[in-house]
């Protein structure tokens, strides 16, 4: 199992680097997650990658990889 997740991780940062526009806008209420992305984790429908990309940098920051049933909008505002 470890092995398949690991694979997985790999798998959708390879694909954020690929295409880093491809995640959808975070929908929080608070300000300072107004620029985070996310995508689901291939192989694992409730786990998301959270990430911001700056376009103009050219920059990719994965700030967490969270499984989706928590209070993900409290825990990434401790994050960031």
């Amino acid at each position: 199992m470890a092995a398949k997740w690991e694979a997985a991780i790999d798998e959708a940062v390879l694909l954020l680097l690929r295409f880093p526009e491809r995640g959808a806008p975070c929908r929080f209420r608070l300000s300072a997650l107004a620029d985070l992305r996310w995508v689901f984790v291939p192989g694992f429908p409730k786990h998301m990658v959270f990430y911001r990309y700056d376009s103009e940098g050219k920059s990719l920051l994965i700030i967490q990889i969270l499984y989706g049933a928590r209070n993900l909008e409290t825990i990434l505002n401790e994050e960031t």
